[in-house]
């Protein structure tokens, strides 16, 4: 219930921010998959979209769509997102 609740403030909080990506969060699969990235972060949900965006860029990808987030006892957020082109 936990992951549910941060995937969806993840996926709330990257289509409300101002901040400009040039890798788009989206809900559903679209265009070919190109990879899996991850990211770590104790800075909350607006830094973890933030890394899998540039990281989702480094690989040329157009897209990406979070796939798992987990957050520990400490606070450390993990995401994971597949990466699309």
């Amino acid at each position: 219930m936990k992951t549910l609740k941060v995937l969806g403030s993840a996926i709330l909080l990257s289509i409300l921010s101002s901040q400009v990506m040039a890798a788009e969060l989206v809900n559903t699969a679209q265009g070919e998959k190109v990879g899996v990235v991850t990211a770590n972060t104790y800075n909350g949900l607006d830094d973890a979209v933030a890394k899998i965006s540039k990281k989702a860029d480094a690989l040329g990808a157009s897209s990406f769509r979070i796939i798992s987030t987990n957050e520990n006892d400490n606070g450390n957020l993990h995401i994971t997102a597949a990466v699309y082109k």
